[in-house]
């Protein structure tokens, strides 16, 4: 990442004896600015590109403390770096992505949490870490959890219709349950899933929870086709698929 520079402006002057002088401003640079605006800077520029932040903390030492900061490592990219590794990495990295964890990066949360929970089937780590992420605004974390809360069925499935449709509904962020379900599925293929859920464990008839007279006929997420349906049978659809995903993984 190069150093920006301000263009020096000149001003030329005459002198009395007809001399002319050039009057030079001093020159400004990045790293001149107030520290907050360095660090959002270097956050916005951390969340697409990892490099980018690399090679900043490399320019000076104004540069080096601002990377350090908690909001920075927040928001820093991690998807170049492969959840699980085939090979052992640097001290470095380790250092690094450990780094992003204790200072809660929500991809660094949500790595832990779907690698809890069904992988080392350790539900309460995993459930704990999904939601971290959630609260931060994770997509994928927000749609595995919720996922997850609408297999617990009553109380809890009630949460999860809740959580999944306040993330369709934002208007700040960009909802696309296809592509989500994709990446999700991407990830689970590169682990053992040793935990699951079950379908079963729920009631998926909508009558049964009173949304039969209240149907809407809306569209069904990305699709182009209308269907007539509420909320709830929406997600229960998608929630099958995610069993189904799991299922294959089995």
């Amino acid at each position: 990442m190069g150093v920006l520079r301000q263009r020096t402006h000149q001003k030329n002057t005459t002198s009395s004896h007809g001399i002319k002088r050039t009057k030079k401003h001093p020159k400004t640079t990045i790293a001149s600015l107030p520290k907050d605006l360095l660090v959002d800077i270097l956050a916005h520029v951390g969340s697409s590109s990892f490099i980018d932040v690399f090679n900043a903390k490399q320019c000076c030492k104004d540069f080096l403390e601002a990377t350090e900061e908690h909001y920075v490592i927040q928001r820093i990219s991690i998807d170049k770096f492969p959840m699980i590794p085939w090979y052992p990495q640097s001290d470095n990295v380790c250092s690094f992505l450990m780094n992003c964890f204790d200072k809660g990066n929500p991809e660094s949360l949500f790595r832990r949490g779907i690698i809890d929970y069904f992988e080392k089937a350790e539900v309460e780590s995993g459930m704990e870490y999904l939601k971290m992420a959630s609260k931060k605004e994770h997509t994928e974390a927000t749609y595995v959890y919720g996922m997850i809360l609408l297999s617990q069925g009553d109380r809890m499935s009630d949460q999860g219709l809740k959580l999944l449709n306040s993330m369709r509904n934002s208007l700040s962020r960009c909802w696309n349950v296809d592509d989500c379900r994709n990446k999700v599925r991407h990830i689970l293929n590169t682990m053992w899933v040793n935990n699951t859920i079950s379908v079963q464990e729920i009631n998926m008839e909508c009558q049964k929870r009173d949304h039969g007279v209240h149907r809407l006929r809306r569209l069904d997420f990305n699709k182009d086709e209308e269907v007539e349906s509420c909320d709830s049978c929406m997600w229960y659809r998608e929630f099958i698929l995610f069993c189904r995903i799991l299922n294959i993984y089995l």
